[in-house]
């Protein structure tokens, strides 16, 4: 009998084994490749089909085959690596295969540290993987492990703050991509912000946080200078009649290139620009210095008063006589009382000389300039406004406003006086209105072109005067039909002469037939009065119809006259 087996990694060769009860005989083996022998038990390294002839001592062959098996693949392995970082400081390695029953083995530069098929290492590096399979068979893997574990590039500025800039932007930079930042400081203060804006002095610490969990850090100085400059001003002396500057000595603060100053002044005046530390001043007031820093732009400010010393000339009050009239000189000013100042005073009116008398007469209204002198020297200027004396002032509208009327027509004025009744003296007109003489409400009918003059007197004898014109046009329109019909209807009855109000009067109106036969003849008609013309008969007999002749001689208001001539056509 032959026993099967097989041939695997770890058994490369086997003996042949035959169990027989035959003592002796020959052996004779054949197998793959040629495979002969003649011993009872031959060593193989192959596998496949093994006959076996044994023959007795009787010359009896037998034969037997076996068939020996190959189990030599060698297992599919595969394990995979990965990066230590400052977030994950082991990396775990995983061999895999389709092979069930595999035994592992790792080993590192020092040799095996580790066997199954998880394994955590913590150092960068490669590590081998040594898969033993049940046949023996071997396979082998290499998981390489990397580290990073770079900080991030990280740099960041401060600044000074100051009171030209009270707050100031940190700066954060770094050269590795997708760092975080995060901003520590003062006050609890935080800000994951690159460029935070912050306003208070002290030490900033910026953490940046790498994506490999990496951190750096840095710290910032963030300086304050919010000193105000130093400024002085030492207390002048008042101002009076004999000190009539004083310095505003300020000389104590602090100047140099470093430094502007400006000073200010609302109710004083400084007499001279003020470019010094220590300005000259020459009235009385508040007076205001303000210093910056330019470094940081702080500011410091002081005001002081200087004041004026009343032992001087101090002031004076008067009483006015204002001029009778607009426009006269006969005005007075009287100094009543001077206050401070060391009497006997001397007075000046206007640029005169001076003199005892506080009396000045006859000025006119307006602005006056009085000087005062004491008898140290000590003076005194003012303004005294003299009012105006009476003023007289109208208007005077006419209806027509161009003040021209045809010959006849009358023209009415208004008149308006700024003088209330009882301050009138007189209205005076001239020549006289048609219904008044003294009234604001006249009313004119001249002749001719004529001038009018008007005078308007106050009480108090201030007075004005105006001349005006009032164009008289000549004109004279005289109308007479030409053609009536004398038929009883009411209409057109009568023929007669019609004028304006320029016409006094139809002095004679005669109707003539076409051969000189008077038809109609009247004296001394009214204007325009159709009862007083021809009614078309003639000897209490109508008229034959047609072409008549008229001839009136016409009056005008202005005692002209006229003689006027014309046809008319009678109609029935």
């Amino acid at each position: 009998t032959l026993f099967p087996d097989t041939l695997t990694c770890t058994k490369a060769s086997l003996t042949l084994s035959v169990n027989t009860n035959l003592a002796g005989g020959i052996y004779a083996w054949q197998g793959p490749g040629g495979f002969m022998s003649s011993e009872p038990n031959p060593v193989i390294s192959a596998g496949g089909l093994y006959t076996l002839t044994l023959t007795d001592a009787n010359g009896c062959p037998k034969t037997d085959a076996v068939f020996i098996a190959t189990d030599t693949l060698s297992p599919v392995l595969s394990v995979s690596g990965g990066t230590i970082s400052c977030v994950k400081s082991e990396i775990e390695l995983t061999a895999t295969s389709p092979t069930v029953g595999l035994l592992y083995n790792w080993y590192d530069e020092n040799g095996l540290f580790a066997t199954g098929a998880q394994v955590s290492v913590s150092a960068p590096g490669n590590y081998q993987v040594e898969a033993v399979a049940p046949n023996g068979c071997l396979a082998t893997a290499v998981a390489e492990v990397a580290a990073d574990l770079t900080p991030p590039d990280l740099s960041a500025s401060g600044g000074a703050l100051t009171c030209d800039h009270p707050t100031l932007a940190l700066a954060a930079q770094s050269g590795t991509a997708g760092v975080l930042f995060l901003w520590q400081g003062p006050n609890g203060f935080e800000s994951d912000s690159p460029n935070p804006i912050v306003s208070l002095a002290g030490q900033y610490v910026l953490k940046g946080t790498a994506p490999n969990g990496c951190v750096d850090s840095v710290t910032v100085e963030v300086t304050a200078d919010f000193e105000a400059p130093h400024l002085q001003i030492t207390a002048p002396e008042a101002l009076s009649c004999a000190r009539e500057t004083v310095i505003l000595d300020a000389t104590n603060s602090d100047s140099g290139f470093d430094f502007v100053f400006f000073w200010e002044t609302n109710d004083g005046h400084f007499s001279e620009p003020p470019t010094t530390l220590a300005p000259a001043v020459d009235q009385p007031g508040h007076y205001f210095l303000t210093i910056i820093n330019t470094k940081n732009g702080c500011t410091a400010s002081a005001g002081m008063e200087v004041e004026y010393d009343e032992t001087g000339l101090a002031g004076a009050t008067w009483s006015l006589r204002p001029p009778t009239c607009h426009g006269d000189r006969d005005g007075e000013i009287k100094i009543d009382a001077v206050t401070g100042g060391t009497p006997p005073y001397l007075y000046k009116m206007d640029g005169g000389d001076f003199g005892a008398s506080p009396l000045f007469t006859g000025l006119s209204g307006g602005k006056h300039s009085l000087e005062i002198e004491d008898v140290n020297g000590c003076r005194l200027s003012t303004e005294i406004e003299l009012p105006e004396g009476t003023i007289v002032l109208f208007s005077l509208t006419g209806d027509p406003a161009d003040r021209v009327i045809q010959l006849g027509d009358s023209i009415a004025f208004h008149l308006e006086v700024n003088l209330a009744p009882d301050e009138l003296d007189h209205i005076v007109w001239s020549p006289l209105p048609e219904n008044c003489e003294a009234c604001p409400d006249p009313v004119f009918k001249p002749l001719e072109t004529t001038a009018y003059s008007l005078e308007i007197a106050a009480k108090n004898g201030c007075l004005v005067q105006t001349d005006f014109l009032v164009r008289v046009l000549r004109e004279r329109p005289v109308f007479v039909p030409n053609a009536f019909s004398p038929n009883g209807d009411g209409v057109n009855d009568r023929l007669t002469v019609y004028g304006g109000p320029a016409v006094r009067q139809i002095l004679r109106f005669v109707v003539f037939d076409r051969w000189g036969a008077v038809m109609f003849s009247k004296t001394g008609l009214p204007s325009g009065n159709e009862m007083a013309g021809w009614d078309g008969e003639t000897g209490h007999q109508a008229a034959a119809p047609g072409i008549y002749s008229w001839m009136a001689e016409v009056e005008y208001i202005d005692g002209a006259k006229e003689v006027l001539s014309g046809d008319v056509m009678l109609i029935r």
